[in-house]
């Protein structure tokens, strides 16, 4: 009889192709399988958070996509963007706006609520809650139908009346709110593909059919899409003259026009247009005199004269006049010339990042190599000056052996450009300042980025290959002054073999994971420390599909928000859903379960506010207590004990299985490969663990008998430590041990020792 041990699982899932490559270290650190877990940074695998439901999208049918924004760590947002629309959710809820009171409900078909000057109009989305009696009711959003001035009737979000004649009567009180939404010009075939940027409380939106847009956020409920105009944020001087105030009056002709400077950015604004006044100034005394009007917002003026064709400064001024005794004109500094480079269709750009204090965008129809920089410091002011200046917009098309069009764009330290077929890096090689005479790009790789935005990790990009079947990191390496990376699916092919992934999000606090959804509905997770050499990977499954993600920052972690395709009553249906923190001290607070609500208030038996799974077997867990065979009629179900804390949702799976046994060389016996053995006691070390399974199969698994000091009845207690168990005996050649989780309860997996007896 021996011992083995596996300390740790920071491998994650590694392919069959690998089964033979015992030699490599991952090998010895990976399992076979590893469902619905993740990787910890520390080692071990932790069964997945539950999801909590947070609303149904606004239209089921059609492609919907996330899109974060987080203008710090308290004002995060997960924008649900769909067909025509944009929505808004935030701490595992969706926006809305103007509660108005309800005065009553009628158990009808269909049911009529009334709400003096509620203001909706037939179609609205609206939530309802509070309401006394007829509890039916709360917690749901409905259509709003049959509009008048004071009332309305409720049809579901399928578009089909409710019947509440079978309701309980109402009684008193209740609210009712609009789910707050804004238009948006873009077709739901078209938001996957929507490029964005944010910079504080704006975030740039782009894509190749629609001109430049931007988001501003002033409050909840308080958003606005517009155009971008791609001008100065100041307006350039209006009012202008020019008069000889001294000299002969007569002569030559000058010309002069003058220009505005933003008291808050310092941003210039277009010149006015010229004036002229004849005089000869060569005389002494003789002056001209330029007076124009005061512009709003104005600190000084720019004032510039007109030598040989080209306007040259001459001088600058805080009031709105300028003397011009004969000042020679700097042609070296000439007024802004007006460029809108995204001004039509076929310019429209599909990519937008921000790099040294530059807003700039990507790839065009027309132009598919082309990068766009504004003027420094003003995002919207992509003007050009002849002569160039240094903080003039910048224009750059790579100059590469074949069109291969911008896929996306990272700032780190240099620009990294992603193209179709290539990695670029972008820098200024003179003191690292780009400026339209000071910039490079150069090729770093040939690998060819999809059009899945890349994610950063510390000074690491992560990006999925052309044909999306591919993930490879990306850092600056000082050996070879360049930025190269690694294949980080080269241990898990089998996880993309004939795949897409297309979309992904990470999320830093607490556990450093991306999240990537494959085109089956998959969610792969790969937990990445590259100072630690640590990656793996390992998938996600629930009761759907996974079709877009996004993290964002909640509380003292990252939130990931999904949307997931499921199917209720035969319905097709697509949910906002929130993972759980994972963040539990008591057995009575782990969510494991998925599309999720939970209950914390006096004993109850019967629950409610669960019309999202209507007809759904459900799971819950009830003061610590698993309870199955629940099935949501009504939108309710009933528990066998009344419980004060529940969490009730669909149950999902989690699986660990391990790599065939390996003990390198025996003495005197040599290798165990193909040689029987039989899994005899196992010991587990494990951590805020409860209800475990293990065998040689997972049709062969015995539970981890638990229950020791608590009564009859008590939530059994999460138990961190070492457990050891008999295992059902098997002789096979593989020596695998199965761990499989399949009540809504938590686990982590630190390190495993079976005793193996070894045959012949």
């Amino acid at each position: 009889m021996l011992k083995a041990l596996q300390p740790s699982f920071a491998g994650g899932e590694i392919a069959p192709d690998l089964l033979a490559r015992v030699d490599t270290a991952k090998w010895q650190v990976g399992v076979a399988r590893a469902l619905n877990v993740f990787v910890r940074p520390y080692g071990g695998l932790s069964t997945r958070p539950g999801l909590r439901f947070v609303a149904e999208v606004k239209d089921s049918t059609a492609p919907t996509r996330l899109i974060p924004f987080q203008f710090n760590t308290e004002q995060t947002y997960a924008l649900e963007v769909g067909g025509g629309y944009i929505r808004f959710h935030r701490d595992t809820g969706q926006i809305v706006e103007g509660n108005q009171v309800i005065g009553s409900a009628t158990a009808a078909n269909p049911v009529a609520v009334s709400a003096n000057g509620h203001g909706y109009a037939n179609g609205d989305e609206v939530f309802i809650s509070g309401v006394v009696g007829m509890t039916e009711l709360n917690g749901r959003n409905f259509r709003v139908a049959n509009a008048t001035a004071n009332s309305f009737t409720l049809k579901g979000v399928d578009g089909v009346n409710i019947d509440g004649t079978g309701y309980e009567a109402y009684v008193s009180g209740g609210s009712v709110a609009r789910v707050y939404e804004i238009a948006a010009p873009y077709a739901a075939a078209e938001v996957f593909d929507i490029g964005y940027v944010q910079s504080n409380d704006v975030i740039y939106l782009c894509h190749p059919n629609h001109a430049v847009r931007k988001l501003s956020r002033t409050g909840d409920t308080a958003w606005t899409l517009t155009q971008v105009t791609f001008q100065p944020g100041i307006a350039a001087p209006v009012g202008v003259a020019a008069q000889a105030t001294s000299g002969p009056g007569a002569g030559e002709t000058y010309r002069y026009r003058v220009s505005a400077i933003s008291d808050d950015t310092a941003e210039e604004s277009l010149p006015s247009g010229t004036v002229t006044t004849t005089n000869d100034l060569t005389v002494a005394d003789a002056e001209n005199t330029v007076t124009w009007g005061a512009v709003t917002g104005a600190s000084r003026y720019i004032v510039y004269k007109e030598e040989n064709g080209v306007f040259g400064f001459i001088g600058g001024t805080e009031a709105t006049s300028f003397v011009d005794d004969n000042i020679d004109p700097d042609t070296s500094d000439t007024p802004q010339k007006a460029r809108n480079p995204f001004g039509a269709a076929g310019d429209y750009p599909a990519v937008a990042m921000i790099h040294q204090e530059r807003l700039s965008f990507g790839q065009t129809r027309d132009r598919p190599q082309t990068i766009w920089f504004s003027s420094s410091a003003n995002f919207e002011n992509f003007n050009v000056s002849v002569p160039t200046k240094d903080d003039d917009a910048i224009e750059i098309t790579l100059a590469a052996r074949q069109v291969n069009e911008i896929r996306s764009m990272v700032s780190l330290e240099d620009l990294i450009i992603f193209t179709s077929g290539a990695e670029w890096r972008l820098n200024a090689p003179n003191d690292g300042v780009l400026t339209p005479s000071n910039r490079a790009a150069r090729a770093q790789t040939y690998h060819g980025a999809s059009k899945v935005p890349p994610v950063v990790i510390g000074n690491t990009v992560l990006f999925i290959q052309d044909k999306g079947s591919v993930v490879r990191d990306l850092a600056y390496s000082f050996e070879s002054d360049g930025y190269r990376g690694n294949d980080l699916t080269i241990f898990a092919p089998h996880l993309f073999r004939n795949r897409m992934l297309l979309d992904w999000c990470y999320a830093q606090a607490p556990y450093k994971l991306v999240q990537a959804v494959r085109d089956d509905g998959a969610l792969l997770t790969l937990a990445y420390l590259r100072e630690h050499q640590v990656w793996g990977w390992s998938e996600y499954r629930t009761a759907g599909k996974f079709k877009s993600v996004c993290a964002i920052s909640e509380g003292n972690a990252d939130a990931v928000y999904a949307i997931v395709e499921r199917e209720v009553k035969g319905r097709r249906v697509q949910y906002v859903e929130r993972f759980d923190d994972r963040a539990f001290e008591t057995v009575e607070d782990a969510v494991c379960v998925d599309s999720a609500l939970s209950y914390d208030g006096p004993a109850a038996a019967r629950l409610g506010n669960l019309w999202h799974l209507e007809g759904e077997e459900v799971v819950a867990l009830a003061d610590g207590n698993v309870v199955k065979n629940l099935t949501v009629w009504n939108g309710s179900v009933t528990l066998p004990n009344a419980a004060s804390k529940v969490h009730l949702g669909l149950p999902y799976t989690c699986d660990i299985q391990t790599l065939p046994l390996d003990l390198g060389s025996l003495s005197g016996s040599g290798t165990v490969m193909g040689r029987q053995k039989r899994i005899g006691e196992l010991t587990l070390r494990v951590q805020e663990a409860r209800g475990v399974f293990a065998g040689p199969s997972f049709d062969k698994l015995d539970e981890w008998k638990q229950r020791s000091t608590e009564a009859y009845g008590e939530a059994i207690r999460l138990f961190t430590g070492d457990v050891s168990m008999d295992v059902p005996p098997e002789w096979n050649d593989q020596g695998i041990v199965c761990i499989r989780q399949a009540d809504p309860l938590p686990l982590t997996l630190l390190a495993i020792a079976p005793e193996v007896d070894i045959g012949g």
